[in-house]
């Protein structure tokens, strides 16, 4: 008889623990949000006019497709690309801004050099709060090799351009990158 209470018993109390290990791990997620991106989720606030764009930015990190924002590490080649916006002084047709690469040397290790410039010119607001320009530099060709320089026609490409966590932030269609995703690259005024 004393068996069978003892029995009764921890199955009752083990009933009992299942049911709580059951509730606390079913509730312990409920709540939470996935983890947010301290950059990428914060105010976003589109370029207005191009008055607001003077001065040298150095690039800080990037947003590529559903990764999270990537800062820069300051030892990276990449941390001394920089876009060089011209005086505000100038007609907007007539201003422009440089885009400098750089990247790491072939044969000497912690040397960064030059990789390319792309010069934007013929800037202008559009009314999508975006910025129509022309492209010049090297761009992948069709068959995904390098060409030396962009053919310069009357195509003109729309930048996503405005302001975000203190950064400049600006769709990716300066870099080399061939990546399929939309990729954003965040500067910062120096």
């Amino acid at each position: 008889m004393l068996f069978k209470r003892n029995l009764i018993y921890v199955k009752r109390t083990y009933s009992i623990l299942m049911l709580l290990f059951v509730l606390v791990s079913c509730n312990s997620d409920d709540g939470k949000d996935v983890e947010k991106d301290p950059v990428y989720d914060s105010e976003y606030t589109p370029l207005k006019s191009l008055n607001e764009l003077s001065g040298v930015y150095f690039y800080e990190g990037a947003k590529i497709g559903d990764r999270r924002f990537g800062a820069i590490s300051s030892s990276n080649c990449l941390s001394g690309n920089l876009m060089i916006f011209g005086s505000n002084n100038e007609p907007d047709s007539e201003r422009n801004f440089v885009f400098k690469s750089h990247k790491q040397d072939k044969y000497v290790d912690n040397l960064c050099t030059d990789d390319f410039t792309r010069i934007i010119f013929n800037m202008e607001m559009s009314s999508e709060e975006k910025l129509l320009v022309k492209i010049s530099g090297p761009r992948y060709g069709e068959d995904g090799s390098i060409s030396s320089m962009k053919k310069l026609d009357d195509d003109r490409e729309e930048l996503e351009i405005g302001f975000q966590a203190g950064y400049l932030r600006i769709e990716d269609k300066l870099s080399l990158n061939d990546n399929k995703s939309k990729t954003y690259l965040y500067f910062k005024k120096m």
